[in-house]
């Protein structure tokens, strides 16, 4: 009887012994292996397997190229097998695209955003740039408490292509939150939003009160009827490469090439005015470009039909030419 006891007695420890032997060489050899994600000598993360990295690794790069047609992912990353003291170490498949993204070495075309020559931030287009710009003036606007107010901002943008690291890339609120801190910090702000009272450059215009000559030359031919056809400008006699201003604020609407008037520059000044500025032999402004009263816009030429280095200046108020000799003090 006392055998058949210590028989049963050494059979429960060995089976005791045989379960935490399996239990602790399950979590501490099977569970608990893994692979180490590393760049450069530095961990990024630890995954499970190296067909579960593979497979979601995969993904990543497909949905990076439906986001950037243009990414460039350097496989510099190695993965190295190790034993990891806990299993919650091991990232899901969301959990890992987000690392990979933020860690990897990619680059991608963008383009480097500019608020008159100093550096605003890294943005993926132009329209991503508009659409922080857009976000500036309706924070200005809500903080006015109104709807209805019209803004400009008062720099000029430039946007300059740029090849780029992602991570270098935010999202507009982070943007916006930088260039806030930045303008509480420095006493030219990056980037200026301010009310636009066009209703009293219009008035300004209808009431004949003065406008600066969009360049310094006489006056070689007037409005009106010239050569049997209606003249719907003036041309201002000047010499070759003479600066070319703006008579107004307001926003670059064309800037090329047109039929008889060589390079062409159009400003929509607000309220219906419009302002062109014809025959350039450089224009230094491209089309979406805000500007401000007196800034340089292009230089005298000849280009198009011309016979000699002059401005032709046109201003219409919806729609209707109006001679500007009225106007230019």
């Amino acid at each position: 009887m006392n055998t058949l006891r210590r028989n049963k007695s050494v059979i429960f420890v060995l089976l005791t012994t045989m379960i935490l032997t399996t239990t602790i060489l399950y979590f501490n050899v099977y569970k608990f292996y893994g692979y180490k994600v590393s760049r450069g000598g530095n961990t990024i993360t630890f995954v499970k397997s190296r067909i579960d990295f593979n497979k979601t690794y995969r993904e990543f790069k497909s949905e990076l190229k439906s986001k950037y047609s243009n990414a460039t992912i350097i496989e510099d990353f190695t993965l190295t097998k190790v034993k990891v003291d806990d299993a919650d170490s091991f990232m899901n498949n969301d959990e890992l695209k987000k690392v990979m993204l933020k860690k990897f070495n990619i680059v991608v075309d963008a383009f480097l955003m500019k608020s008159d020559n100093r550096k605003v931030a890294d943005v993926t287009s132009e329209k991503q740039g508009k659409a922080i710009l857009n976000s500036m003036q309706d924070d200005y606007k809500r903080a006015k408490l109104t709807k209805t107010l019209k803004t400009n901002v008062e720099n000029k943008i430039s946007y300059e292509p740029v090849k780029v690291k992602i991570g270098s890339l935010h999202e507009n609120s982070e943007i916006i939150s930088e260039i806030a801190q930045y303008n509480i910090k420095d006493k030219t702000p990056l980037i200026t939003v301010k009310e636009v009272n066009s209703g009293i450059k219009k008035i300004k215009i209808l009431q004949s009160e003065s406008i600066t000559s969009p360049s310094r030359g006489h006056i070689s031919s007037g409005f009106g009827t010239r050569w049997g056809k209606m003249h719907k400008g003036i041309d201002i006699a000047a010499n070759f490469g003479e600066s070319i201003d703006a008579v107004l604020d307001g926003t670059i609407t064309y800037s090329a090439w047109e039929d008889g008037y060589g390079n062409v520059i159009k400003i929509n000044n607000g309220c219906g005015i419009e302002t062109m500025y014809a025959h350039c032999s450089v224009i230094v402004v491209k089309k979406g470009d805000i500007v401000k009263e007196g800034m340089k816009i292009g230089e005298v030429g000849s280009t198009g039909h011309s016979t000699g280095p002059h401005l032709h200046f046109e201003l219409r108020v919806n729609g209707e030419p109006k001679n500007p000799e009225k106007y230019i003090r």
